[in-house]
């Protein structure tokens, strides 16, 4: 299973900072998760937060 997601946040200088990803669960035979992987571009959420 998989779901995409968005976060916001606000840099301690005032910057926002938005970004999205995805979260990829492996569950097990009773549906419960198993393993949880989060992906996002680490690159795109830095140069905000660095302001690049």
């Amino acid at each position: 299973m998989a779901v995409t997601w968005h976060g916001a946040a606000i840099t301690r200088d005032l910057r926002p900072v938005n970004w999205s990803g995805i979260s990829v669960f492996d569950l097990d035979g009773t549906g419960r998760i198993r393993e949880a992987r989060a992906y996002f571009d680490r690159a795109a959420f830095q140069a905000q937060v660095h302001g690049s």
